[in-house]
């Protein structure tokens, strides 16, 4: 595991707090799993949102305390600002910020406080993502009316706002009618220029303030005539302030530092499917930069649990440095935090090893790929040296690849031990095939160094030994079927992972009846994914081949 250093600055307003942090300081990790770990209270910093501050445009990318993402936060896009103001990031007192609801003008008032143009709400089943549009509905004896306003907002009015509301808040939030749930504001009008709000967030529960709902709130109250277009709107832990112009919404309220510090925290390597990548070429035989992009986002959306790219399968082998960074840093860009991205970064020459080693870590890279020295091959100390060197010098993890059938030698297992208590020495590729092999390395394995198989048609069987999951060709063009074979062996189901492993085996050998990558691009090609051929001494697949391969694809569903 790795021991990460993370600049944060915690802000509240009205009591509602957010982890804040630059996007330059986190775009090597995964941003929901981040929120998880910072807002916990008990093991985290503790908060109810986290906030990214992106720069050029200047955007911010908020996380609910569960990881999932939210298109606005009324009390964080203060918080936000003042954070931007107070590290220098904007200089004018008026300014724009762009998040997933539009952009919002903020302007900081002479008491230093923040109004936000909040913009005007959406009514429509569309946006809410509801059957039909739900405008005084009743609902668990509740009537409701629901809408967008800067995120999804049901307002229920009542005589006691400040109840306890996190049963009907919940009830609520997770009805049926709400496939992306809701927030819920219970509303308490105390005359026309004054109201009590409570809500209940997705993602967080109730809280002591949200901003966009007391926007919601107050303009549903003037929309039925229960107050003015000017009020203030008091909640469990200070007040905002509402305007109504035209239809549109302007919230004004504080926002407050509480502290600047450092945050500790231990990353390590991904488990399960990760994909090792093809690299896509033009007609040209020129690399495909933009394919690579289509295919980072296919394999987010498919659940690929993390990215290899320039392994053996990317034919790195045959493409200059400059062709290699293009690639290694179009994969990293596409996933821009979102999947952990692990370059090879492998050669028999150490020293070209470890400039590659070092370039790839400043490019952004999660982890490193090394192989054995091929072809000069090593003694026992040169082989170790030959890893140490490079593990000395960087600060990402690093997986040993063991593939003697490519490099003409096997690391010994006590090699592996030597390797595996160096803190950034933290996992193996084990793909020799051999079981024996594998399970003297499982010996070695612990929360610091775990085990891949590098071989799809012994997944399971890996996983039996102790493997945390697998690095595959497969999952280029069955990402995810991998996946949920590793899941589901993870989580206990090792018949059905057993099954999927067994209902996918001819594809595999299909997959490797001729030298990788020949088979898995020709099997993209058939599916329309257009990768493209290959660079010799790699050559077109034989016809026969080629017709085994789709009768594979054919009758396991993929073709």
């Amino acid at each position: 595991m790795n021991r990460t250093e993370l600049p944060v600055t915690k802000y509240h307003g009205c009591g509602n707090d957010f982890v804040i942090v630059h996007a330059r300081d986190v775009q090597n990790l995964d941003w929901p799993q981040l929120a998880v770990a910072l807002c916990d209270r008990h093991t985290g910093i503790g908060a109810d949102g986290f906030i990214v501050v992106c720069t050029d445009p200047l955007e911010m990318v908020y996380y609910n305390q569960d990881g999932s993402r939210a298109p606005m936060c009324g009390n964080g896009i203060r918080c936000f600002s003042a954070f931007c103001l107070d590290e220098g990031l904007v200089q004018d007192q008026v300014f724009d910020v762009e998040t997933m609801a539009g952009t919002k003008t903020v302007t900081r008032l002479q008491d230093g406080t923040f109004r936000v143009m909040m913009g005007q709400p959406d009514f429509s089943r569309e946006t809410i993502g509801t059957p039909f549009q739900v405008d005084h509905y009743l609902l668990n004896d509740h009537e409701i009316t629901s809408f967008f306003m800067g995120t999804i907002h049901t307002v229920v009015f009542t005589d006691n706002a400040m109840g306890n509301i996190e049963i009907p808040g919940s009830e609520i939030c997770h009805a049926s009618l709400f496939p992306e749930q809701t927030n819920v504001n219970f509303v308490e009008v105390v005359d026309s220029g004054h109201l009590r709000v409570q809500t209940y967030e997705r993602g967080c529960g109730v809280t002591l303030a949200c901003g966009t709902g007391v926007c919601a709130s107050a303009y549903q109250a003037w929309r039925e005539g229960l107050t003015g277009p000017h009020v203030d709107v008091e909640l469990r832990r200070g007040s905002l302030h509402i305007d109504i112009e035209d239809g549109t919404v302007f919230m004004s309220g504080p926002a407050v530092r509480i502290m600047k510090g450092v945050f500790l925290f231990m990353t390590s390597l991904p488990t399960g499917s990760i994909v090792a990548l093809v690299t896509p070429f033009h007609e040209d035989g020129t690399v495909n930069t933009e394919k690579l992009k289509e295919l980072v986002e296919f394999h987010i959306s498919s659940g690929t649990d993390g990215i290899l790219v320039l392994g053996t399968t990317g034919e790195s082998s045959t493409m200059t440095e400059e062709e290699d960074d293009l690639a290694a840093g179009a994969v990293i860009e596409a996933a821009a935090g979102r999947i952990p991205v692990i370059v090879g970064a492998g050669s028999n020459n150490t020293a070209t090893q470890l400039d590659k080693a070092r370039k790839y870590e400043k490019m952004g890279a999660d982890g490193l790929l090394l192989i054995s020295p091929y072809y000069n091959k090593a003694n026992t100390e040169g082989l170790v040296r030959h890893f140490q060197t490079v593990a000395d010098e960087v600060s990402i993890p690093i997986i040993l690849y063991n593939i003697p059938g490519r490099t003409g030698m096997s690391i010994p297992v006590d090699v592996v031990a030597r390797l595996s208590t160096h803190p950034m020495i933290q996992g193996i590729k084990e793909a020799s095939g051999n079981l024996s092999y594998a399970m003297n390395v499982s010996r070695l394995l612990n929360e610091d160094f775990v085990m891949y198989s590098g071989n799809d048609d012994i997944i399971v069987p890996m996983m039996g030994a102790g493997a945390s999951g697998v690095i595959s060709v497969l999952a280029d063009i069955a990402p995810k079927q991998t996946h949920e074979m590793v899941k589901k062996y993870q989580n206990g189901d090792t018949q059905g992972a057993l099954q999927l492993q067994k209902d996918l085996l001819d594809v595999i050998h299909a997959l490797f009846i001729e030298v990788n990558p020949i088979p898995v691009k020709e099997a993209m090609n058939l599916m329309g994914m257009e990768v493209g051929g290959y660079r010799l001494p790699l050559y077109p697949m034989e016809e026969g081949h080629k017709e085994t391969l789709k009768q594979s694809l054919q009758e396991a569903g993929l073709l």
